[in-house]
């Protein structure tokens, strides 16, 4: 297994292809690892770079749905939180945006995938709440208000990126 080159997040590519090319997982109950990272570093700073992290996770989906289709429904919901981060991120980093290469992305790969009702029932109230918002933007609808705030710029009124649910922004398979 190599990293893909020229692609950041790119962990979102590989450890779900080395977790299952593995013959046996050892999950340890303490940090070994311990990571330092500089405000100045790729990761510090938002780019549309960032963006790459979607298709990881959506290569992720779509090999689970091959592979372990037992978890399917925890790697859909798993891209479409990433995706709703991914598009709070935008919002908080206009400058980075101008052409809106990266809000199209994140709809593009949002749009490709559809939460059913049944898929999220089981989840807080916060996150239904969330991912109904991003199903109703993906449908391109708008919620109707004076200012015109599409469903994703609500979520992201409601929520500065320091108080979304981990849960919500990073849901592990």
């Amino acid at each position: 297994l190599k990293f893909k080159k020229d692609k950041i997040n790119e962990d979102e590519f590989f450890t779900f292809y080395a977790l299952s090319n593995a013959q046996k997982i050892v999950y340890l109950y303490r940090q070994c690892y311990y990571y330092y990272q500089r405000s100045n570093s790729i990761m510090g700073t938002y780019s549309l770079k960032r963006l790459d992290m979607l298709d990881g996770v959506k290569e992720r989906m779509e090999f689970v749905k091959v592979n372990y289709p037992e978890i399917f429904v925890k790697a859909k919901l798993s891209l479409c939180s990433c995706c709703i981060y991914q598009y709070q991120m935008l919002l908080k980093n206009k400058n980075v945006n101008k052409d809106n290469y990266g809000k199209n992305k994140v709809k593009e790969i949002r749009n490709s995938v559809k939460v059913l009702p049944s898929e999220i029932k089981d989840k807080r109230l916060l996150d239904r709440f969330i991912f109904k918002i991003s199903n109703f933007s993906s449908s391109s609808r708008e919620l109707k208000s004076t200012s015109s705030v599409s469903p994703f710029s609500f979520s992201y009124l409601i929520f500065d990126e320091s108080s979304i649910p981990y849960s919500l922004r990073y849901l592990e398979i």
